[in-house]
C-alpha cells in the first residue's frame, strides 16, 4: 500500500491508512474457513 503511486508519483496511501484498511478488509482477504481448516491440520 505504501508503494502504490498516485498520479503525482506520490504514495497513494499514508501509513495511517493501513490499519483501518486491514481491519475493514481482513475477512475478505483471509476468509475464516481457511483458519478453521488450518487449525484442524495442526
Amino acid at each position: 500500500m505504501l508503494t502504490a503511486p498516485n498520479e503525482d508519483h506520490r504514495p497513494l496511501y499514508a501509513a495511517k491508512d493501513i490499519v483501518p484498511f486491514y481491519l475493514e478488509h481482513t475477512p475478505k482477504i483471509f476468509p475464516q474457513q481457511r483458519y478453521f481448516f488450518f487449525c484442524l491440520c495442526i
